[in-house]
């Protein structure tokens, strides 16, 4: 169960002891209800992303006259509130995540980047859209411990050795060899300038999505970079040496992992339905109870062709000299 509050909670106005104390007191009594509901449940507890103070020039506040508009110094409001995040997740032996530190650290590398595209992280200085969220999802999974690389092949083309991390490599022949990673990359959007520009800035693909490719013994010159006879990528014997990063390329990977995306998209948009639709606003009409059966048989077999999907798949690689 992951909790995330506080921009709301701080009102908006300068920082309050009496509204973080109100704050304290029903963040430990909803955390109270969840593990009486849930005894079994593991617990993350996460500090608020930030009020975007960062991309946006905002005006000088509080406000005056309590009109409710953007103001410059309240994220500073909602760094304090996360004193109480923290106190509360060490009490309920939680993970404690933050999501304030390193959306600010995007946001504020991102206006020196490209100013206009910064603006579009967190579109209203509140609620960050999809590039955002990409950021927060980093720092959630790795405070969950996910730090492997998706793959990591090294290849002594004179020897003809290889040697891989999370992943298994076969039938070396020079420079061609087979390749069965244990996981897939996480689909980029490149068309999706804003998600690219904060996945760049955030360093993230270094930390969880790096597919390295790093090749020794090759004489001078250019290589060509082929999977299942595809041409990938070109760069020198040099550059191959020194290792070259295809996590974030078009692979036949990638391509693997957008039918997951999809299939994730689905079963999210149909929990999504069964709760805001049946369970919210129809819970009172006799047949909802089926449907909501129905719809419960219908995500279990999407999760089931989501697993199916996401089972890596061995490809053949080679590179060519150009």
């Amino acid at each position: 169960i992951s909790v995330l509050l506080g921009m709301n909670d701080g009102g908006y106005v300068p920082y309050d002891s009496k509204i973080a104390a109100t704050f304290d007191e029903w963040y430990g009594k909803l955390l109270g209800l969840f593990r009486k509901a849930a005894p079994g449940a593991k617990f993350t507890c996460i500090e608020t992303c930030p009020w975007d103070e960062y991309a946006h020039q905002l005006p000088a506040g509080p406000p005056k006259d309590g009109a409710w508009e953007p103001w410059d110094g309240y994220n500073e409001v909602l760094v304090h509130y996360a004193d109480v995040v923290k106190k509360q997740a060490a009490g309920a032996g939680a993970t404690f995540v933050d999501f304030n530190e390193p959306v600010v650290a995007v946001l504020k590398a991102a206006r020196v980047a490209n100013p206009a595209l910064a603006k579009e992280i967190v579109p209203d200085s509140i609620h960050p859209g999809p590039a955002g969220s990409l950021v927060m999802a980093g720092a959630l999974v790795q405070a969950w411990g996910f730090r492997p690389p998706v793959s990591s092949v090294q290849i002594d083309s004179a020897a003809s050795m290889a040697t891989g991390e999370n992943t298994k490599v076969t039938n070396l022949k020079s420079l061609s060899w087979d390749q069965l990673d244990a996981s897939l990359p996480l689909p980029l959007a490149p068309e999706a300038p804003t998600e690219m520009l904060a996945w760049k800035v955030s360093g993230l693909q270094e930390l969880i999505n790096s597919s390295l490719v790093k090749i020794g013994g090759l004489e001078a010159g250019q290589y060509r970079l082929s999977i299942d006879k595809k041409p990938m990528v070109s760069h020198s014997a040099e550059e191959w040496a020194s290792g070259i990063d295809i996590g974030s390329g078009i692979t036949p990977m990638r391509e693997q992992s957008l039918k997951v995306l999809e299939l994730v998209r689905q079963r999210s948009d149909l929990d999504f339905f069964r709760w805001r639709t049946l369970q919210r606003e129809h819970s009172d009409l006799k047949a909802s109870n089926d449907a909501i059966k129905a719809l419960d048989r219908m995500e279990e077999e999407l999760l089931e062709a989501e697993r199916k999907a996401a089972q890596p798949v061995r490809h053949h690689f080679e590179l060519t000299k150009v």
